[in-house]
Formats: structure tokens, C-alpha cells, sequence
């Protein structure tokens, strides 16, 4: 709360419980170039009034389980240069996610050739926060908020307080969203392709915890979240 930090080029945050790289109560983050938040369900986030969480350009979060970019209730998430990004999310966990990985992998290597063109030939960056939803109740941007998965990080985690939010509130995420953030681990257990009255995403936190929920959510045609059948710790 009311703190600063700033990261120098190439951090990394991987595997943490919450989010990669965190700004919350006023706490005011700056990432340098780069700077790669792996395995998180969140991978950047700005939540609460007053808190900023600034990304220098190259900055991108792999594999989030529940949403690589996140700003809400006033918090800002800012990035210096647009991020291209993968139409699908590995799951958290299952069959897929080797594949997927190795699919997110190409991406990667492809995104960093055509960042690296684009910087030789003299492109100037922009600012991706023009296009982000003002719809209330959303806090997800447009698809291209939504970063490359992966599933084949190393092992070294970031130190706590290095963007480690130590705790979520249930409040501070988004409640409707007008899509769903990819495709990779979507269910739809029924024709109903509205919310189904159980309280979307706040309340399988509730019910779950975050982590858990990460893998109990499921994602309607429509893009409204809504709590799977069950809630098991």
C-alpha cells in the first residue's frame, strides 16, 4: 500500500500463487523491457484507486490461467507498446497443455522476430489503452490483452514482494466480462448461454479460493462466467 517499486529489464515472475506482477492500493509499479510474468493465474494486474502498473515494451504474461493483464476499480495497467498475442490459452493443467505449450512457444519466437523488425525499422511505440472496454462490470480489455501461453517455465520464482500480491480480494475481480479470455479451457455445461444465477466469477472464489477456481470456471459462448458444478478445495 502507497509503496513503489521498479523492475529493471528482464524480470521474471514465475509460478506465484496470485498474480506475477502486482500494483494494489495505491502501490505504483514500473517493469522495465521486457519483463515476463509465467505460470501466474494473473499475470499483470492494477487494482484499487490509485495504482499503476506500468510495463515497459517486450513485457508479457505466459500461460495465466485466469487473465494475463487485469485492471480494475481504478487501477491502471499501462504498456508502452502493443502487445500481439495467441487467440487461445493453454489450460490449467489437462491433455492439451503440452501441446499448447509447444504451440505458444512458436508464438513467442515469432512475436519476439516481428518486435525486434519492427523496432530496426524505426517504428515508434504505441500506447494499447485506447482501445480498452469503458463498459462497467468489465475488466478484461480487448483480445489483444490476452498474452501467450506456456507451460514450460523454469523453476526460479520471483522474491516475495516483487510484484507478489500476498492477497486477492474476491472483490476485485470482474463480475461479466463481453468475452471470454480464449478459448483453450472453455466449457459450456449448459444451453443456457446467459449468467445462471450462481454469481459468475466472485462467487467461485468465494466458494473456492482463487487458485482453485482457476480450474472450476467455465466460460459460456457468450462470454459470461459462470461457477462449473462443483466447488472442491
Amino acid at each position: 500500500e502507497n509503496t513503489t517499486m521498479t523492475l529493471g529489464s528482464g524480470c521474471t515472475a514465475d509460478r506465484n500463487k496470485d498474480s506475477g506482477f502486482a500494483a494494489y492500493d495505491q502501490a505504483q509499479l514500473t517493469a522495465g523491457p521486457r519483463c515476463i510474468a509465467r505460470d501466474n493465474p494473473i499475470g499483470f494486474v492494477a487494482s484499487l484507486p490509485g495504482s499503476v502498473c506500468a510495463l515497459g515494451p517486450g513485457c508479457r504474461a505466459l500461460g495465466s490461467c485466469l487473465f494475463p493483464m487485469h485492471e480494475h476499480d481504478g487501477g491502471k495497467l499501462q504498456r508502452s507498446s502493443a502487445v500481439q498475442t495467441a487467440p487461445t490459452q493453454a489450460p490449467c493443467g489437462g491433455d492439451d497443455a503440452a501441446a499448447a505449450a509447444a504451440a505458444a512457444e512458436a508464438m513467442a519466437a515469432l512475436l519476439i522476430a516481428e518486435e525486434e523488425a519492427s523496432r530496426a525499422g524505426g517504428s515508434s511505440s504505441s500506447s494499447s489503452r485506447g482501445g480498452r472496454r469503458k463498459k462497467k462490470g468489465s475488466a478484461l480489455g480487448p483480445r489483444e490483452s490476452i498474452a501467450v501461453s506456456s507451460s514450460t517455465a523454469p523453476d526460479n520464482t520471483a522474491p516475495d514482494g516483487a510484484g507478489h500480491a500476498s492477497t486477492v480480494d474476491h472483490q476485485a475481480m470482474p463480475s461479466s466480462s463481453a468475452e471470454a479470455p480464449g478459448g483453450a479451457n472453455a466449457q459450456s455445461d449448459s444451453d443456457d448461454e446467459g449468467d445462471d444465477g450462481c454469481g459468475g466469477m466472485e462467487e467461485c472464489i468465494i466458494c473456492c479460493g482463487l487458485y482453485e477456481a482457476s480450474q472450476l470456471v467455465a466460460f459460456r459462448p457468450c462470454g459470461h462466467r459462470v461457477c462449473c458444478a462443483e466447488c472442491t478445495a
